[in-house]
C-alpha cells in the first residue's frame, strides 16, 4: 500500500537502543508512514524485540552483510514518496516527519532537506546541538567534509533511487558517499531550522571505529575528487580533506592510546605540505594551514585536544571561505 513516508531502520546487534529507535519512527505526527527494520544477521534475531514495540512495523532478517546493503533492502521494500534512513541508535523528534514532508512539498524543486541535530549519549542526556544551513554551498563543503548526520535528512525517495542507492562495497562513510554523488548530480538540497533529530555517540558506535572510518572516508574523497564535474579550482579540497581526516583519525586515535596515532599525524602533516605547495590554494586557507602545520611542529606533545583545535582551524578557514562568497557553483 503506498505511503507518504518510509523510514528505513537497518540494525545488527544493537538490542539497547533500537525500541527506543524505532518507538521514535512509530509516534512521528505523519500517520501514513511506512516503519520497516532490517535485521543485518543479529544474533539472535532481533524479531520479538521490534515487535514488543507494539507498532505496524516491516521487520526483514538477512545475513549480515553491512549497513549499506541492509539500507539497500530497504530502499527497494520502501512504499512512500519520501525516505529517512534511521540508524538503530539514533532517534527522530517527534514532528520531524511532518514538518520535512510539508518543507519538501513547498520547495518542489529540492530532492532532501536537513535540519538541526542533537548530541546525546548512551543514556540520552543532551550534550551539544549542531547543524547549520549550508544548503547553498552543499557541494564544496561535502567534498572535505559531511554535513549532517543521515537521519537529519529527509530525501524524495525516486531521488535516492535514482543515484543508485548506497555503495556496498564502503565499510562506511556510505552516507556521505550518497550526499556526494547526489550534490555532483546538481540536487537541490535545502535545510530547516524548525525540525530535530538526536545522534548518539557510545562505545559501539561506528564513529569509534576509527581505521574503518579514515580507510572508507579517504576512499569516498578520491573517487569524488575523480569526478569531471568537481571543477578545477576546487581540487586543491582534495588535499585538505585529506589533511582534516587524518587529524581528525590521529586525535581519536591518540585518545584511545593508539600507536598509529603518529602515523595519522604524519600523513596529516603531508597533505597540509601539499596543501601549501598547491599555488591554486586560497591565500587565506595557504595562511591557516602554514599556522596549523608551525603550530603542530613547534608543540612536544600532541595530545587530543590540541589534535582537535588544529581540525577545528583547518576546517573553519575552509568553511569561511567557502561561505564568504567566493566559490561559485
Amino acid at each position: 500500500m503506498p505511503a507518504d513516508l518510509s523510514i528505513i531502520i537497518p540494525v545488527y546487534n544493537r538490542q539497547a537502543f533500537v525500541v527506543d529507535a524505532v518507538r521514535s519512527a512509530t509516534v512521528q505526527a505523519q500517520r501514513n508512514c511506512q516503519v520497516i527494520v532490517v535485521d543485518d544477521g543479529s544474533i539472535p534475531p532481533l524479531g520479538d524485540l521490534v515487535a514488543s514495540v507494539g507498532a505496524p512495523i516491516e521487520y526483514v532478517y538477512q545475513e549480515h552483510r553491512g549497513l549499506a546493503a541492509a539500507r539497500n533492502i530497504g530502499l527497494h521494500r520502501a512504499a512512500g514518496e519520501f525516505v529517512v534512513f534511521l540508524d538503530s541508535d539514533d532517534l527522530l523528534s517527534e514532528e520531524t516527519a511532518t514538518i520535512h514532508m510539508e518543507h519538501l512539498r513547498r520547495h518542489w524543486a529540492a530532492s532532501c532537506v536537513y535540519s538541526r541535530w542533537t548530541v546525546i549519549n548512551e543514556y540520552g542526556a543532551h550534550l551539544k546541538s549542531d547543524g547549520k544551513d549550508l544548503a547553498d554551498h552543499v557541494l564544496p563543503i561535502l567534498l572535505y567534509t559531511n554535513i549532517a548526520p543521515l537521519h537529519a535528512f529527509m530525501f524524495r525517495i525516486a531521488t535516492v533511487r535514482q543515484c543508485g542507492g548506497f555503495d556496498e562495497c564502503l565499510e562506511s562513510c556510505e552516507d556521505w558517499d550518497l550526499l556526494l554523488r547526489l550534490a555532483l548530480s546538481r540536487h537541490v538540497f535545502t535545510y530547516t531550522s524548525d525540525a530535530g533529530a538526536f545522534y548518539r555517540v557510545h562505545s559501539e558506535s561506528m564513529t569509534s571505529a576509527v581505521e574503518t572510518m579514515l580507510r572508507s572516508s579517504i576512499r569516498v574523497i578520491d573517487r569524488a575528487f575523480s569526478d569531471y564535474r568537481v571543477p578545477t579550482e576546487w581540487q586543491f579540497l582534495r588535499n585538505v580533506a585529506h589533511a582534516l581526516q587524518h587529524l581528525s583519525a590521529a586525535a581519536a586515535l591518540t585518545e584511545q592510546g593508539r600507536a598509529n596515532a603518529g602515523e595519522c599525524l604524519r600523513l596529516a602533516f603531508r597533505s597540509m605540505t601539499s596543501v601549501l605547495k598547491d599555488q591554486t590554494t586560497p591565500s587565506c586557507i595557504e595562511i591557516e594551514t602554514a599556522r596549523v602545520t608551525d603550530d603542530l611542529s613547534a608543540s612536544r606533545l600532541h595530545n587530543c585536544s590540541i589534535l582537535q583545535s588544529a581540525h577545528k582551524r583547518l576546517r573553519d578557514s575552509v568553511r569561511a571561505w567557502v561561505r564568504g562568497g567566493v566559490v561559485e557553483s
